[in-house]
């Protein structure tokens, strides 16, 4: 599990689950380039993003590890894939209304029908280069950091 706070006066968390380093590191610098204020943490597979929505150990302090407002879900991952993580998420009835978005690299569209069957919010492709990101990342604040309202999960957290 990664932390990375950027900005001082956030109170949103973004989780993304992402296993490639290589887009981590796109994410995270995109992230501080574009100046969003949030907590954004990473997990590496679709147990660990289930085991961190679910809040068990190591993630049962929600003040250490808070619910996020955004998940960022990779389609293809170990263990688990994102299409189980975002079935088990609208299944749960505690944060089924969470904000889901696939990043992925895939383009195939019975990954994009499956997505939106399943309750994603968005589909989003992965970028290949850092400014790429940075533009991804830019309408990501703007459309669902600025700009949408979003479900209330502070009665959940501690």
């Amino acid at each position: 599990m990664e932390i990375m706070t950027i900005g001082s006066d956030s109170n949103w968390t973004v989780l993304a689950a992402e296993d490639d380093k290589d887009a981590r590191l796109f994410l995270e610098h995109a992230f501080q380039e574009v100046g969003i204020k949030c907590s954004l943490r990473f997990v590496s597979d679709g147990d660990e993003a289930i085991d961190y929505l679910d809040g068990k150990p190591p993630y049962a302090d929600r003040f250490t590890h808070p619910l996020p407002e955004i998940v960022l879900l990779d389609v293809k991952m170990p263990r688990r894939d994102g299409f189980e993580v975002l079935k088990w998420i609208r299944g749960n009835e505690r944060i089924k209304r969470l904000i889901v978005i696939m990043l992925t690299s895939s383009d195939e569209i019975k990954d994009i029908e499956l997505a939106y069957t399943l309750g994603a919010n968005s589909y989003l492709n992965k970028c290949s280069n850092l400014q790429e990101f940075v533009e991804l990342v830019k309408s990501l604040d703007t459309y669902w950091l600025k700009n949408n309202r979003a479900p209330d999960f502070s009665h959940l957290s501690p």
